[in-house]
């Protein structure tokens, strides 16, 4: 059955539960009477819908689980399916970022406007003519949207206004047929599927799948949507083979990146053309379906963002997979166009089988695709700029994109530099161009562009290529010298350093040579010399950095050591990277003079003696050892215990008891009869003896103790007599 829906019943008032549902029924069935007949209430009637033997009914859920028990085994001979109708997914409003390049990227044959007039059903908003998409350029479309039964109670028919008030149809139709759309000798027939609804473009399973029949009926030869539900539907399988058993050719988008990889319909549903959206550069973006691992589903992809007029006549862009499901639409309309005869199936493999995968996505190539299905190649291609000009200079690496005329595009495009050629095959791609290192002069780049039909155009452009950096020396410091602090560098370098830097502070140029105070950094000196290119030359120079001053082994005396009268403080092992240029002493801040070896005098003094040493390298780095000593002066206290006494009468052997003390220590304590030491003691408690029978009978008798540093003391003489 074709033509309008069909209203079987009355509409009565939607009950607070129900829900819409499609039924197939087999030919000849009265669905009114089937459900009647198997105890439903009907809330609203059935409604038809046009050549797939199915209609929607209104049905509570709890009935529709009912009927699914029922159906199959009391009347199977009049019922087909029943599924739960879908709300289509449409358009958001996200935004992709405009380039310029968005109908470059898959190679518009801008060469080609096709000469068999071509219908493309346009399944969307609606379409309202516009300044870039005249009204002779539309057929006779249908408005097949109806609020759902749960909202209205009341059904209107299919209508003829199928104007937009919402944009995306007729921006669609635009980019397909407009003066500026891929096809401009396509006609658009606007089958309105989905209507506003607050903030948000609202439409149903029944109404896509009325509109592909109704358009197949009316004589479209392509018929393009970017409808679809996430679960596969008998009733919209039905509406596309009805579509592909009369030779129209179906394009569906793949849906937001919101379905993450999973198939939509009915895009999915082969052989219909599933497009997804890609960037400028070919690779996938984050507004777009993608396919996940291992499902190959989708088919095509173009570029999003391609350049539009609203229904309001407002110059504007289709963001997203509506933008490239609408490209893919008119690239297949401009291949029906472009050769009477062909087939539907001749243009879907047309398409698929000229694509690239840059990434994930295989991209159209629109004019390839056309090539394949028109057959004729008229025009030879033409390299009208080769993206480069006449003396530029190229110093570092540069992205060339010559410009190319022909009537489908380029399937080739060479571009040869000393003998090494590189390649591009996609309109996105560029041509990356490396000069030779170390080179300065002319050099010729050589382009040669191949189309479809093997036809070639060649050009050469001349260009000024410098690489090669400045040459120069560094004049100082000199190799491996010694430097303290920061080093004044001079660099003498060639006539074509325009600037140049040492460890990164920036050099003036003064008397023909580059100069800087800087500090090495580990030794290190490097000086940049940068030409007008830009090409640097380094000049590395290692020096030795010393901002130290001299070490040394041992100084004596030790720490806290005790000394007396005269001593002598000296250092060993001194040494330095850049050498030794002095040492010096000071004690308790008085100079005594320089050597690695001074005499210090302490006189008659007690107490504390501070010596500085102060080393001086070959460059002035200084470094102070301190040290202090303990000078003693002092003789022991001594004193006689116990003994003869002066002019006492002695014989036999005399023992003589001392009591010595000294800060620094006693080292000895001697008993001197007659001017010789006749006895001597080193431990504490003194006791020295003397035989008198060995001596003269008269003995001048005296005691001296001797501390650790040689300071002496005496007691008085003492005479004895022996008896």
């Amino acid at each position: 059955m074709t033509g309008a829906i069909t209203t079987i019943a009355t509409p009565a008032a939607a009950a607070s539960k129900a829900l819409p549902f499609t039924i197939g029924v087999k030919p000849g069935t009265d669905p009114d009477k089937l459900l009647k007949s198997l105890g439903f209430e009907l809330n609203g009637g059935t409604e038809w819908i046009p050549g797939l033997d199915a209609v929607r009914a209104d049905l509570e859920y709890d009935d529709f689980s009912a009927l699914m028990n029922k159906v199959d085994a009391a009347v199977p001979e009049h019922f087909r399916y029943a599924q739960r109708e879908q709300v289509l997914g449409l358009h958001t409003s996200e935004q992709a970022p405009l380039t310029g390049r968005e109908l470059q990227t898959v190679q518009l044959p801008r060469g080609k406007s096709g000469s068999d007039p071509v219908t493309v059903a346009v399944l969307d908003t609606g379409v309202t003519p516009n300044s870039d998409l005249p009204a002779s350029r539309l057929v006779s479309g249908v408005d097949a949207t109806r609020l759902p039964f749960v909202m209205l109670p009341e059904y209107p028919d299919m209508g003829e206004d199928s104007s937009d008030k919402d944009g995306y149809g007729t921006m669609a139709a635009g980019v397909i047929a407009g003066d500026s759309g891929v096809c401009p000798s396509c006609r658009i027939m606007p089958v309105k599927i989905a209507y506003q609804n607050g903030d948000r473009v609202l439409g149903f399973s029944a109404e896509l799948a009325a509109g592909i029949v109704w358009a197949a009926d009316h004589g479209a030869q392509v018929i393009t949507t970017s409808a679809s539900v996430s679960s596969n539907s008998q009733l919209i399988d039905e509406a596309v083979q009805y579509a592909l058993d009369r030779d129209v050719l179906l394009v569906a988008s793949a849906g937001k990146y919101a379905y993450s990889g999973s198939p939509v319909y009915p895009a999915a549903t082969e052989p219909v053309l599933a497009v997804s959206a890609v960037d400028t550069s070919g690779r996938t973006t984050g507004r777009s379906n993608y396919e996940s691992a291992g499902d190959r589903w989708i088919d095509v992809a173009a570029a999003e963002g391609a350049p539009a007029t609203n229904h309001k006549g407002e110059k504007t862009y289709l963001n997203g997979v509506e933008g490239a499901t609408a490209v893919v639409a008119g690239t297949a309309a401009l291949a029906l166009s472009s050769k009477p005869g062909a087939t539907a199936d001749d243009v879907r493999k047309a398409i698929v089988g000229t694509t690239s995968t840059p990434q994930r996505l295989p991209v159209l190539n629109a004019g390839k695709a056309v090539h394949a299905v028109a057959g004729d190649d008229a025009a030879d291609p033409e390299i009208t700029a080769t993206g480069l000009t006449a003396g530029q200079l190229i110093a570092k690496p540069i992205d060339v994109q010559p410009t190319v005329t022909d009537d489908y595009g380029f399937a080739l495009i060479e571009m040869t530099v000393a003998g090494k050629t590189t390649t591009i095959r996609n309109p996105w791609e560029k041509l990356r161009f490396t000069p030779p290192a170390g080179f300065s002069g002319d050099l010729a780049v050589s382009f040669r562009v191949t189309d479809f039909a093997g036809k070639t155009d060649g050009a050469t452009t001349v260009v000024r290529v410098d690489t090669a950096g400045p040459t120069g020396i560094i004049v100082s410091p000199a190799a491996n010298a010694h430097i303290r602090g920061a080093a004044t560098v001079r660099f003498r370098g060639s006539a074509d350093v325009a600037s140049a830097k040492v460890n990164g502070v920036a050099m003036k140029k003064v008397s023909g040579e580059w100069t800087a105070s800087v500090t090495p950094n580990r030794g290190q000196l490097v000086v940049e010399a940068a030409d007008a290119s830009g090409n640097i030359t380094r000049f590395t120079r290692t020096v030795v950095v010393d901002n130290e001053g001299p070490t040394v082994t041992s100084i004596s005396p030790a720490p806290n050591a005790k000394v007396r009268g005269t001593f002598t403080s000296s250092l060993s092992g001194a040494k330095d990277v850049s050498g030794v240029a002095k040492a010096e002493l000071w004690a308790n801040g008085k100079y005594l003079g320089a050597g690695t070896s001074r005499k210090v005098a302490t006189g008659k003094a007690s107490g504390n003696v501070k010596l500085t040493w102060k080393l001086t390298d070959k460059l002035g780095n200084t470094r102070t050892y301190t040290r202090t000593v303990i000078a003693d002066n002092k003789a022991p206290t001594l004193s006689i215990t116990k003994a003869p006494k002066n002019k006492a009468k002695v014989k036999g052997t005399v023992k003589v008891y001392v009591k010595a003390t000294d800060t620094s220590g006693i080292a000895r304590v001697e008993l001197i009869v007659n001017g010789k030491v006749v006895a001597k003691d080193v431990k504490s408690g003194y006791v020295l003896s003397v035989n008198t029978k060995n001596q003269k009978k008269t003995m001048k008798v005296r005691v001296r103790a001797y501390d650790k540093l040689g300071n002496v003391t005496y007691t008085s003489i003492r005479t004895w007599y022996r008896k």
